[in-house]
Parts: C-alpha cells; structure tokens; sequence
C-alpha cells in the first residue's frame, strides 16, 4: 500500500528485523522492494536490514530507533563505543585537541565522555547538542566547491576523517564531482574515496549499492589521472587501465543490484 504522505507498508520486507550491520541491503523499485544479500547468510541465520540511518552520530542514532521504532538496537556496532575501531561518533578535544573525548564504561557521574589525554569531560546533553550542530553542517546542501570547507569547519569544532558527517560530505562530494573532473577534484575524490572505504568496510561490509557508487566514482578519478597524467610506461598505463576496468565492473554489478 502506498501512502501519499511517502510512506509505504510492505507486508514481506517489515518481517525483516533491523541491524546497524544488516545482512541484506533494500531498495525500493516504483512500487516493489527489493532485498539482496550483501554477504554470504548461514543457514538458519536471521535476515536484517537496516531501518535507518548509516551516517549518524551514536546518541542521534539511539534516539531515532527509539523514537521511531520503540526499541534499543544491540547489534555489535551499537554495543562498541568506538564503532568498531571507526571511532565515527568521537569528537577531537576542544581543550588539549590532541586527544579523543569518548563514552565513559558504566559511569555514575555526569561526565558521559570523557578525553583519553587530558580528561576533559562532556556531558550527555553536551554530546547530544555537539553532534546535532554538527550535523546541521552536514545538511546545510553546500555546492561541491563548497563541501572541503564544510568539512574543514566540521574538523575544527571535533570532527575527523571517518567522523560520520565528515563522511557523509564526502560521500556526496565525490558524486558530484565526477561530473566535472580536474586535476584538482581527482586527488579529492581519490582521498576521500580512501577515507569512505575504510569508514564502510567497518560499518557497512559486503557487497552494496553505495560501495558500488564509490568503486565507479574512484575508478572514474583513476582514468582521468591516468589520460591526464604525465608520461607513464606503457607497461603500467596497461596494467592501470586493467585494474580500472575490473573495478568499474564490479562496481557496475553492486549498483545494478546484481552480484555473482
């Protein structure tokens, strides 16, 4: 049933429990879902999707499922503070900024993170309030030119490289940018390309959509270095274009929805 307020009720898909770290990705085709396994499922194993947000600070992400779904998730990402070695939801220190200002173990006090060299201490609402700011960075829709000084912005007041709005900016940067190549944005995308792989191998593994987006635009940026570039042995410009070509492949395989 398709609601005209946008929202939809699909009798299958809703048996599907929710994981931070789903098994099966969705997507919605005209009036159909879609579900593909992103890696291999043991028999016997529960089918998860994810219900919600990939890119969103942890204390935003609790309340969310709260609010929406009415219940606390327990999936491996949601039960490690550093969201597994990610530490996506960590800001810098603002008073040593050389440290981390992380979730204190089974605290009693008000400090609920605390900074691992000098430590400083933020309280709860103080985190809730510091992650929202930030993500009303992130969702100011800044033009591509535009998104390395949002994150520069969001570096300065504790964001890092694999922080989530960080990565969600960087996301939508090197899409919209390989539209466009210059020298310039090639060695961004290829950058961020890097730091958003590192970020989804820990928080979205397997196969998926969006991996499929980033491996085109990444391979799009190679091509262009390699047309563009100086004078390369024909050995190497042979070898590179081979890599390039397997990696739009495959990257053409995951977008489509196809994997084998």
């Amino acid at each position: 049933h398709m609601d005209p307020t946008g929202q939809a009720f699909f009798p299958h898909l809703c048996l599907a429990s929710h994981s931070c770290l789903p098994s099966c990705e969705h997507w919605l085709v005209g009036r159909q879902a879609r579900v593909r396994a992103k890696r291999k499922i043991k028999k016997g194993e529960e089918l998860t999707i994810r219900y919600s947000y990939l890119s969103l600070h942890r204390a935003l992400l609790k309340e969310v499922i709260r609010d929406a779904w009415m219940f606390e998730c327990s999936c491996d990402r949601c039960k490690d503070k550093t969201e597994l070695g990610t530490f996506a939801s960590v800001f810098k220190c603002s008073k040593c900024t050389e440290g981390l200002v992380q979730e204190v173990e089974n605290t009693t006090s008000d400090a609920y993170n605390n900074c691992n060299t000098c430590s400083h201490a933020m309280t709860k609402q103080e985190v809730i309030a510091k992650s929202g700011a930030l993500r009303k960075l992130e969702m100011s829709d800044p033009d591509t030119a535009d998104i390395p000084k949002i994150i520069a912005q969001i570096t300065e007041q504790g964001g890092h490289a694999l922080y989530h709005s960080v990565i969600q900016l960087k996301l939508q940067y090197i899409e919209q940018a390989c539209c466009n190549l210059t020298e310039q944005t090639c060695s961004l995308v290829l950058e961020y390309c890097s730091d958003i792989h590192q970020y989804l191998q820990a928080l979205n593994p397997g196969i998926s959509r969006q991996k499929g987006r980033v491996l085109f635009c990444c391979s799009k940026a190679r091509m262009w270095m390699l047309q563009n570039g100086g004078g390369e042995e024909k050995m190497n410009v042979v070898r590179e274009k081979q890599e390039i070509l397997k990696m739009q492949i495959m990257a053409q395989k995951m977008i489509s929805g196809y994997v084998k």
